[in-house]
């Protein structure tokens, strides 16, 4: 089974994020001092949770949601979202990681701030950030007039 450490999945997520590498490292030493110890994340977990990435606008919803109310949202919420938008749970461990990685305050939550802003920049910069819906018709009829034209 192919397994890569819990510190080598928060690399990958973060190499593209739009924050600087001191903050990164910030990020990295976080997850380091809060592992308890490290059990991989699977091949199939990472698919799973760049899936769920890849279609982040409607869990961005809910999340502001939640923080436009005063609050932030729990890990039993965060994957109840999860199951909502993406017909599946993200596995328990790795969505640890991710409240381990993201969590900057400790709270055991996360804020829009904390996980939104930092993964749809990720998207944004080349992760399945493709549009879709309207706007993606709109850009593709913008580049089939310049092609034909």
């Amino acid at each position: 089974m192919r397994v890569i450490s819990e510190l080598e999945f928060a690399e990958i997520l973060l190499r593209t994020a739009h924050i600087s590498e001191k903050d990164v490292q910030v990020y990295i030493d976080r997850l380091r001092r809060r592992l308890d110890e490290s059990h991989g994340i699977t091949f199939d977990m990472f698919c799973n949770f760049d899936k769920f990435l890849n279609n982040l606008n409607d869990f961005s919803i809910v999340i502001k949601l939640y923080t436009v109310a005063g609050h932030a949202i729990s890990r039993d919420q965060f994957q109840r979202a999860v199951k909502a938008c993406m017909g599946y749970n993200l596995d328990e461990h790795l969505l640890d990681t991710v409240f381990k990685l993201f969590d900057t305050d400790g709270d055991g939550c996360l804020s829009h701030e904390e996980f939104i802003v930092v993964m749809q920049h990720r998207v944004q910069r080349g992760f399945g950030g493709k549009r879709t819906g309207w706007e993606g018709f709109k850009a593709c009829v913008r580049k089939q007039v310049r092609t034909q034209g």
